[in-house]
């Protein structure tokens, strides 16, 4: 009888040696705050990085504009050319138009009909409007200028003149 008594006691000291609740909460307190101690560091800088994603996709847009000019320059009549990109079209007026806007979409790998669900940052989803006007050098050169005015923002600015392309 006895060795059955010690062995039921070390079964109740074995179910008595782990976590209790009130350990248990206290260590998921202090992941809770460590989580946001560093949940506040880290978030500036991730919004920092979509900003940037943004910003070069647009610069990318840009430059595909530019070279789908340069490229179609010997076909183009007119002095210049406004890509016009808003929330479900790409539109090209002018004379021979299509040429840009097929070698435009092509390039830039824009989706026609949401262009704008590739942004990802607040600041680039309220764009509601891009144009890019896409000519040759004013002083007469012969390489092709894209400047760009964008609509639609509220809460900031984007820096146009980075988006200059020659």
């Amino acid at each position: 009888m006895k060795k059955k008594n010690k062995e039921i006691d070390l079964c109740d000291r074995l179910d008595e040696s782990g976590f209790s609740l009130v350990e248990l909460i206290i260590v998921i307190a202090i992941m809770a705050i460590l989580i946001g101690i560093v949940g506040s560091r880290v978030l500036p800088y991730i919004a920092q990085a979509r900003e940037a994603k943004d910003q070069q996709i647009l610069s990318g847009w840009v430059t595909s504009a530019t070279s789908a000019y340069a490229t179609n320059a010997a076909d183009l009549d007119d002095d210049s050319y406004d890509i016009v990109i808003t929330n479900n079209s790409v539109s090209v007026g002018g004379t021979n138009a299509s040429l840009l806007e097929k070698d435009f979409v092509e390039m830039s790998g824009i989706n026609v009909s949401a262009p704008f669900d590739l942004f990802s940052s607040k600041l680039y989803q309220e764009i509601t409007k891009i144009t890019f006007t896409v000519s040759t050098e004013a002083s007469g050169g012969r390489n092709a200028v894209c400047i760009c005015d964008i609509r639609g923002l509220t809460s900031g600015t984007i820096c146009t003149t980075e988006l200059v392309a020659r």
